[in-house]
């Protein structure tokens, strides 16, 4: 008797253990069609990224990048290595007072300079070549307002950079 009881228990387990897993399934199942609705209405940006993905495959950023993320200690020590250079030191200190000097200029006024800067540069194959400038061709050129102001523009440079030199 004990055996057909235990044989009924068992088979119960079993019925329970398949509807277990087929409420598993129902759930996976709704998983999935949830999934499918989510692409469907997203659609368009999915595209957009696998394009996304593509181009920075394409373009090797995403080799780099999985380079940097594989092996960030080896990456980061390259970078302070060569960040501490004397060299790279220099150029990042200069960078820095570059900032700094250009913050200081009127915007207006350096925007004029650099094109007139640049017209000058443009047009000195229009200059007659060869001429030479004797000292009263340039006493006739300082009459001109713009070459007095460029005059006064480079002795203002010129001692501020002598004045510097002093400190």
């Amino acid at each position: 008797m004990e055996k057909k009881g235990l044989r009924k228990t068992s088979d119960g387990v079993k019925k329970m253990a398949k509807s277990i897993e087929m409420v598993e399934k129902i759930d996976e199942m709704d998983n999935l069609i949830e999934l499918t609705g989510l692409v469907s209405e997203h659609f368009g940006q999915i595209k957009e990224m696998i394009s996304l993905i593509d181009v920075v495959e394409k373009s090797g950023i995403l080799t780099l990048l999985k380079a940097v993320l594989s092996d960030p200690d080896a990456i980061l020590s390259v970078i302070s290595s060569e960040m501490l250079r004397e060299s790279n030191v220099r150029f990042l200190r200069n960078s820095s007072s570059l900032v700094a000097l250009l913050s200081h200029i009127d915007p207006d006024k350096l925007d004029s300079i650099s094109r007139n800067v640049t017209a000058s540069i443009n047009s000195l194959g229009e200059a007659a070549k060869g001429e030479n400038i004797g000292i009263l061709t340039i006493m006739q050129m300082m009459k001109d307002p713009d070459i007095a102001e460029g005059i006064r523009l480079m002795f203002g440079i010129l001692k501020g950079i002598g004045s510097a030199g002093k400190k």
